[in-house]
C-alpha cells in the first residue's frame, strides 16, 4: 500500500490523531486501537515531524502522513547460544523487555542479569547461574574487560568513515514511564564514550559498527542522535528522518560479545546473527552483499 497523504479540513480541526485516521477511509482502520497501534509504531507524521501519542490533536491546514505497515509477525523467544557451569549468553529477540522472569523461563532456573539491553534492541545478553559470577561479570564489566559490539542502521549518509564520540550524558526528564538523557557539559553529566566505523551508506542511510567503551543507559542511541544521524526508527530521540525507510523499531542490534573466562580463563566470543526485521532492512537499503559481508565478519 502507497503512502498517504493528506491535509485536515476545517471539520476535522481540534480532533486527536487517531480518530482522523479512523476517518481516512483509504487506510481500513477498523477502530481506533488498531490507530493507535499505528500511531505508536511511529509510521504517523503531522507536518514531517513522527508522532507516537495518541493524544496528539491536530489543525486545520495539518498534513498528516501515514506509512502502512504489515501486520506485526509473531515474535520469536530468547534463545541459549552458550552455556557452561556457571553463565549463560542469551539471544533476545526485539520487543521482549530484560526482566528476571522472562530469562527463568527460558533458562528454568534461577539467574542473575549483569547487564541490559532496551526492549526494542536484539541481540545478546550474558547471565549468570549463580552470585560470584554474576558478581565476576559485573567487575568486568566495570573494569571494561568485555567488550562489546554492536550494528545500527543510523538515518542519513555518514561522511566521516571513523570516529569516537566523547560527550557525557545526563537525565532530562521522564514522560509515559519512559526516561530520556541527552548531551550535556554539565559536570555532573556521565562521561560516554562511543566508537564507529562506518560499514555502508545509501539510501539516506548508514550502517555502522558500534563499540561503546562506556555503558550508559541509551548511550548509542543518544550519541547517533547527537551526532546528526539518529537511529532508524527511533523515535524517541528523533522526529524527523531522511530515509524513506518507517521500521517498527529502533534498529540496534547488541551483535557480539568477547571476554576472558573469569573461571576457565580462555577468551571467548560470540556472535549473535541480525534479526529477521533488520537483515531485510540492511538488504533494502544496501544490498545482499552487505548482508553476506556481515556474516563473514
Amino acid at each position: 500500500m502507497p503512502v498517504e497523504r493528506w491535509r485536515v479540513s476545517d471539520e476535522e480541526s481540534g480532533a486527536r490523531l487517531p480518530e482522523i485516521l479512523v476517518g481516512h477511509g483509504p487506510l481500513h482502520l477498523p477502530s481506533l486501537k488498531q490507530a493507535r497501534r499505528l500511531i505508536e509504531s511511529g509510521r504517523c507524521s503531522v507536518n514531517g515531524r513522527i508522532r507516537k501519542f495518541a493524544s496528539v490533536v491536530v489543525a486545520s491546514g495539518d498534513w498528516i502522513e501515514v506509512v502502512p505497515g504489515e501486520p506485526k509477525k509473531r515474535r520469536p523467544d530468547c534463545s541459549i547460544i552458550y552455556e557452561d557451569e556457571w553463565m549463560f549468553v542469551i539471544n533476545k529477540p526485539p520487543g521482549i523487555t530484560v526482566e528476571h522472569e522472562i530469562i527463568e523461563r527460558v533458562t528454568a532456573r534461577k539467574c542473575y542479569l549483569v547487564h541490559r539491553i532496551d526492549k526494542d534492541t536484539s541481540g545478546l545478553l550474558m547471565v549468570a547461574k549463580n552470585p560470584d559470577m554474576a558478581s565476576f561479570l559485573e567487575l568486568l564489566f566495570r573494569e571494561r574487560s568485555i567488550k562489546k559490539e554492536y550494528l545500527a542502521i543510523v538515518d542519513g549518509e555518514l561522511r566521516e568513515k571513523h570516529g569516537i564520540i566523547r560527550w557525557s550524558l545526563k537525565l532530562k526528564k521522564r514522560c509515559q514511564g519512559g526516561v530520556y538523557w541527552g548531551i550535556t557539559k554539565d559536570s555532573s553529566g556521565k562521561s560516554a564514550y562511543t566508537e564507529f566505523t562506518l560499514v555502508a551508506r545509501k539510501n539516506d542511510a548508514s550502517l555502522v559498527h558500534l563499540l561503546p567503551t562506556t555503558g550508559r543507559t541509551h548511550q548509542l542511541r543518544v550519541h547517533m542522535a547527537a551526532l546528526g544521524a539518529p537511529i532508524l526508527g527511533d523515535y524517541q530521540y528523533s522526529e524527523q528522518f531522511r530515509c524513506a525507510m518507517r521500521p517498527e523499531r529502533h534498529m540496534l542490534h547488541a551483535w557480539k560479545l568477547s571476554m576472558p573466562h573469569p573461571i576457565l580463563g580462555e577468551q571467548k566470543s560470540w556472535t549473535a546473527p541480525l534479526p529477521d526485521d533488520m537483515a531485510e532492512a540492511v538488504r533494502s537499503l544496501f544490498g545482499g552483499e552487505v548482508e553476506r559481508k556481515l556474516c563473514e565478519l
